[in-house]
């Protein structure tokens, strides 16, 4: 079957940024004087689930206190935006030739994430001339869906907004947790593991690569 449709996941599946935002985390915790640092090991856990002011909120709840959650995040978000700017950013390997083996194709590209669009605006202003938001046929964000990823329902709505049959479609993600909404989503998925992702937790039906190549297009 031809793809006809080309689905980023998450951030991570175009940039790596985990341990810059593990470190715009700590940064907003610093700023709120609560004494908490996630060391590498702990923020890769707290990876396991998706959601950045979820995650906030359970890591609260452990430690039996009380936090505003969104006000944190937001903090994050900022300290995350400036760290960008910077240091720089520069797409994932395969990630442009993918992209423009889809554009040459005639194939749709969504950027499927539920994450918010502070931070995705943020990585189209740092990534500049490497990546045009124009490119894509659909960009998701939060707002878009009720429930988020393991769900499925970002995927659909992607699926429904490019009006594409989702036997035809592409998902790429770095994490398994993310990789588990596009199964979910009946379309066939690539794992691309970002610098914290485990891969023993990808499900079974997703094959794992270490480069993007435009012959993932291929079915």
């Amino acid at each position: 079957m031809t793809t006809n449709a080309l689905l980023l996941g998450s951030i991570g599946v175009l940039v790596e940024t985990s341990d810059m935002q593990r470190r715009a985390f700590n940064a907003a915790f610093a700023d709120a004087g609560l004494g908490w640092e996630w060391d590498q090991e702990t923020y890769a856990k707290l990876l396991k689930k998706s959601g950045g002011e979820d995650r906030i909120a359970r890591y609260a709840t452990q430690r039996h206190q009380t936090v505003d959650p969104e006000a944190l995040h937001r903090a994050k978000v900022d300290h995350y935006a400036r760290m960008m700017a910077d240091n720089g950013l520069t797409l994932r390997p395969g990630v442009r030739e993918l992209m423009d083996e889809a554009a040459n194709r005639a194939i749709p590209i969504g950027w499927v994430t539920d994450t918010g669009t502070a931070q995705l605006d943020a990585i189209f202003d740092n990534l500049g001339t490497a990546l045009n938001r124009d490119e894509f046929a659909f960009v998701g964000a939060g707002m878009h869906v009720d429930n988020r990823k393991p769900a499925p329902d970002i995927y659909e709505a992607a699926l429904a907004d490019l009006q594409v049959a989702q036997g035809g479609a592409l998902a790429i993600e770095d994490t398994g947790i993310c990789a588990q909404a596009a199964v979910a989503a009946g379309i066939r998925t690539v794992g691309y593991p970002n610098a914290y992702a485990d891969r023993g937790e990808f499900p079974d039906e997703v094959r794992i690569v270490t480069e993007l190549t435009p012959d993932l297009l291929d079915d």
